[in-house]
């Protein structure tokens, strides 16, 4: 029992730590910008924001608190595997969304959110604003 709670809190810890992490890169990267604020802005930036990550590492954490519960009825070992699988596809949604929102941000002045969404229902604005995007090979 003590295993299972240790895991699921070392796993919380872990995704505090990676949306921390892309927080303090997002703030180096646009350095710039937050080159004139205070030590005490940049503080509140991690505390203010903490609150949305603890609640996003909250959520992100009831699967694995789940798998862990049935796990002690049956084999751990093919729940073990299963968290694995969904660490690895959260993390790599979290990395891609964190490295795209670096970018985003320098030219609409504001991180990714929901309005992203309406876009998708128009394809060709979506290829149109790709222009912009460094890196990235452009068909005709």
């Amino acid at each position: 029992m003590k295993e299972r709670l240790s895991f699921l809190f070392r796993n919380f810890l872990y995704w505090l730590i990676v949306f921390w992490i892309f927080k303090f890169i997002f703030l180096l990267y646009h350095s710039s910008i937050y080159a004139e604020y205070s030590f005490t802005d940049l503080f509140n930036i991690f505390l203010f924001g903490g609150r949305l990550d603890v609640s996003t590492a909250s959520y992100l954490t009831v699967l694995p608190g789940i798998l862990i519960a049935c796990s002690s009825f049956t084999n751990s070992e093919v729940f073990k595997k299963i968290i694995r699988i969904y660490t690895f596809i959260v993390l790599f949604l979290v990395v891609l969304l964190s490295l795209a929102d670096l970018e985003i941000f320098k030219w609409w002045g504001f991180k990714i959110d929901s309005s992203l969404l309406k876009y998708f229902k128009t394809p060709q604005e979506v290829y149109a604003s790709m222009a912009v995007a460094p890196g990235l090979p452009h068909l005709k």
